[in-house]
């Protein structure tokens, strides 16, 4: 809900979050940890979403950085996120640091994966306090009311294409349960085989005893 909480932590791992837009709208989102060991797990998600929320740490090193944008514009490739609205908040931006770490030549590459990609929105917010999503928590703090612009551009884009959007989802869905079913029946087919071997080979002792 966009509150804020000095106690919330960096995501390391999994959260699923809905928010009740109206009596017919929800939207469910899957909050997931940026770490190394994390990230092989993203691709299970790209056929299922509508839309991206990618946060930048603008306060973070140079190199940490350029390995954020490396990382984003390969998600910007991916088959099943390409043309998929895409939300980018550029985090931190009130510290000090920043301006010294986050250069121009990143906020151009920002623009140029933006340029591939007419779906991407992109909004700079403060980190202090800090922002999450979580529909249990009830404390409420001011935020960067940026964080709710952007949310609201994602919210409105993904619905305005929703017919388009939703067709992927369901298209991709559906190719992917036929290869689990294919699969699935070709290691019953392979295990009846085997069994079938198994069979014919006891018949061939009990025979030549």
């Amino acid at each position: 809900k966009g509150n804020t909480n000095p106690r919330v932590c960096t995501t390391t791992g999994f959260k699923p979050t809905t928010l009740k837009l109206d009596s017919n709208t929800k939207v469910k989102f899957y909050d997931v940890g940026g770490s190394l060991k994390l990230r092989d797990a993203w691709k299970e998600y790209y056929r299922d979403v509508h839309g991206v929320i990618y946060v930048v740490d603008a306060a973070e090193k140079e190199d940490r950085i350029e390995e954020s944008m490396s990382i984003l514009r390969s998600l910007s490739q991916n088959e099943y996120l390409v043309d998929k609205p895409f939300l980018i908040y550029t985090n931190k931006q009130d510290l000090s640091k920043t301006s010294s770490v986050f250069t121009n030549s990143q906020l151009r590459e920002l623009a140029d994966i933006g340029q591939d990609n007419q779906n991407f929105y992109f909004q700079e917010i403060i980190g202090s306090p800090q922002c999450y999503i979580d529909q249990d928590d009830t404390i409420e703090q001011d935020i960067d009311p940026r964080v709710e612009i952007g949310l609201e551009h994602l919210i409105n884009t993904t619905l305005n294409k929703w017919d388009i959007l939703d067709g992927r989802v369901q298209r991709d869905f559906a190719i992917l349960q036929a290869h689990y079913e294919e699969e699935k029946r070709r290691k019953n087919s392979i295990k009846l085989q085997s069994q079938n071997q198994q069979m014919a080979e006891k018949r061939r002792k009990l025979l030549g005893s």
